[in-house]
């Protein structure tokens, strides 16, 4: 199931550009990264939950297939 998620927005990224903005944190907070242990929030930098999400499922996720599906779509953003 989450290889096809993954697959579905990786389509819909290449289909229109303006999309990726949701992936990328960069033009949203200072540093990018997503707190979870932080319970204000307005202070854990909300924004960066769909890039932390995918960067776990890269790290994380037991299936190898899911990991090299979610580092193509990571690899695939312009930076």
């Amino acid at each position: 199931m989450a290889i096809r998620a993954i697959d579905f927005v990786a389509g819909l990224v290449g289909k229109n550009q303006k999309l990726e903005a949701l992936l990328t944190t960069e033009d949203r907070s200072f540093d990018g990264m997503y707190q979870p242990e932080v319970d204000d929030p307005q202070l854990c930098h909300p924004f960066g939950t769909s890039f932390f999400e995918l960067l776990f499922l890269e790290k994380n996720h037991i299936d190898p297939d899911v990991r090299n599906a979610a580092r193509a779509l990571t690899g695939s953003l312009s930076r």
